[in-house]
């Protein structure tokens, strides 16, 4: 099996099969979504369990690094490490709670870090850090927004994914689309967690 395929089948794996281990934990501990006037939901729901798409998600860029050539593997590195800090952030602010004013800082701050790393890899202009930093803690904010919705989330990552992919092909860049087909995987493995529910 080629490095790809197993980086693809191993996010798609994970985020499929932990769901069934870590859902009846949240739920014994107690991490639920109550509906309140700003839900989408109208039941109450297991918080955190989107966890799981993160881990098949990080587990396959990981393993996608022997595929793609050298000089491309720093930017994978920045794009997983901002995927694990957003959902390090998320798994917080789902389990213990984090207050608007600083999940926001700590949403910028990640966006600016990550950017940055890119803007130097990259020899970009250093002008794109604020507008990486806000378009980031955006993107988060929009995710977070949709989770409720029956489908949205799993939906959203997979067309995502493919996009990231799509761009990948045309741009001859490797690393995109490989880390598209990622995305791709691990977030069509959370669909049937995500439809249907709540």
């Amino acid at each position: 099996m080629t490095v790809p395929v197993l980086a693809v089948a191993a996010a798609f794996l994970l985020s499929l099969l932990l769901p069934f281990g870590l859902k009846p934990l949240l739920n014994r501990l107690g991490v639920l979504d109550v509906p309140n006037e700003r839900s989408s939901h109208t039941t109450t729901t297991v918080r955190g369990v989107g966890i799981t798409v993160a881990v098949g998600l990080l587990a396959g860029l990981l393993l996608l690094l022997p595929a793609v050539p050298g000089q491309e593997r720093p930017l994978l590195g920045v794009v997983a490490s901002v995927a694990a800090a957003a959902a390090l952030l998320g798994w917080i602010e789902d389990y213990r709670g984090v207050s608007v004013r600083m999940r926001a800082l700590l949403q910028c701050l990640i966006g600016a870090a990550g950017t940055a790393l890119i803007v130097h890899l990259a020899e970009a202009s250093w002008w794109w850090v604020p507008v990486g930093a806000l378009a980031i803690a955006g993107y988060i904010n929009a995710a977070n927004f949709m989770d409720g919705n029956n489908g949205i989330s799993g939906l959203h990552g997979l067309a995502a994914g493919l996009l990231f992919a799509a761009a990948g092909v045309f741009e001859d860049q490797r690393w995109l689309l490989f880390a598209g087909l990622v995305v791709a995987a691990s977030f069509a493995a959370f669909l049937p967690w995500n439809l249907g529910r709540g």
